[in-house]
């Protein structure tokens, strides 16, 4: 079977019978099946969410969430970042 489709070129086959769910709330994750090569891989081109099914999307730090956490998660990111630098005497403020 071809993998070399351009849109996928460099993305990971998911198995189609596997579910893969937000680490943070649970939703699914919205995958994509490939027409040309008829293989599954997460759909980064979704940008959506509803109770069910989320975009895939990474944080700041490279780890797996949907695209209903992030916003979340990276708040939870800078909030933690800001309190370290305070920590080492870093003023934060602009």
């Amino acid at each position: 079977m071809n993998n070399n489709c351009s849109w996928h070129e460099k993305e990971t086959m998911i198995d189609p019978e596997e579910t893969i769910g937000c680490p943070e709330c649970g939703r699914l994750i919205a995958t994509k099946d490939c027409d040309i090569c008829h293989l599954t891989f997460l759909d980064w081109s979704y940008r959506g969410f509803d109770d069910i099914v989320a975009g895939p999307a990474a944080t700041s730090y490279g780890d797996f969430c949907c695209i209903h956490c992030l916003p979340h998660i990276e708040a939870d990111i800078e909030k933690h970042e800001e309190e370290d630098a305070l920590d080492f005497g870093f003023n934060c403020d602009p």
